[in-house]
């Protein structure tokens, strides 16, 4: 059966989208690599910086790996992706002179309250791992810092550990590794586990539409049900 791929297909809007994103992408990086030199050329370490520059160098980190998130990294070459784990650990490490207290100024919770219902992160969760975390009090160690970004639910902040979590599983395919979720999945389970990387959609030509797993039809994409309280009404065109 001849279908014809449709992933990636965008209006206008979609691509004027994106193109903004990169741009945010790259000034975030460009504030990362101003305050950095301005550290260096005051020659001292992230625990002697200026807690303004310190300040400005994990924003912007935070925001440019946020963006990494949503990336396909495969266009990267292996020093590339070192480089993006370097300057992934150097953010934990600076992170570590700040307060979680601090942090949690720089990227609020998340306005969710009922967390609890569905044993997800919600603005408590929040406020207790910042409380649990140290308060104002510097972190104790890198190991405390993940933690802790783990357990705050602000969207940079969890879009960052995923692109870090890209990073890995990138560095670790080119190694003929398996990703961190299929390694998880097979400690849970005792089994092999080879989930796809890339999921995509085609269209035959009757219009229907399929969904593709790295290029292999998986099956008919099934169509949205009708809600049981929803009627047509005669004559109405909206």
């Amino acid at each position: 059966m001849k279908m014809k791929l449709i992933d990636g297909r965008r209006d206008e809007r979609q691509k004027a989208e994106e193109l903004l994103r990169k741009r945010k992408a790259t000034r975030f990086l460009a504030q990362v690599i101003a305050h950095t030199n301005r550290v260096v050329a005051a020659g001292r370490d992230f625990d002697e910086a200026d807690e303004d520059d310190l300040v400005f160098i994990l924003t912007g980190a935070v925001k440019f790996f946020a963006f990494l998130e949503g990336e396909e990294l495969d266009g990267e070459t292996d020093k590339e992706l070192r480089a993006l784990w370097q300057m992934y650990d150097s953010m934990i490490a600076l992170a570590s002179c700040l307060s979680p207290a601090k942090i949690a100024q720089l990227f609020p919770p998340e306005k969710e309250y009922n967390g609890a219902k569905c044993d997800m992160k919600d603005y408590f969760t929040s406020v207790a791992a910042v409380e649990q975390a140290g308060g104002w009090k510097k972190f104790k160690d890198e190991d405390a810092v993940l933690s802790f970004l783990m357990d705050l639910s602000n969207d940079d902040i969890t879009r960052c550990c995923i692109a870090s979590m890209h990073i890995i599983d990138a560095l670790g395919a080119r190694r003929g590794q398996k990703s961190l979720i299929e390694t998880f999945l097979e400690q849970e389970t005792g089994m092999p586990v080879n989930l796809p990387k890339h999921l995509g959609e085609a269209r035959d030509k009757a219009g229907r539409v399929y969904i593709t797993a790295d290029g292999e039809v998986l099956g008919l994409k099934a169509k949205p049900r009708r809600p049981k309280w929803m009627r047509t009404v005669n004559g109405y065109k909206g």
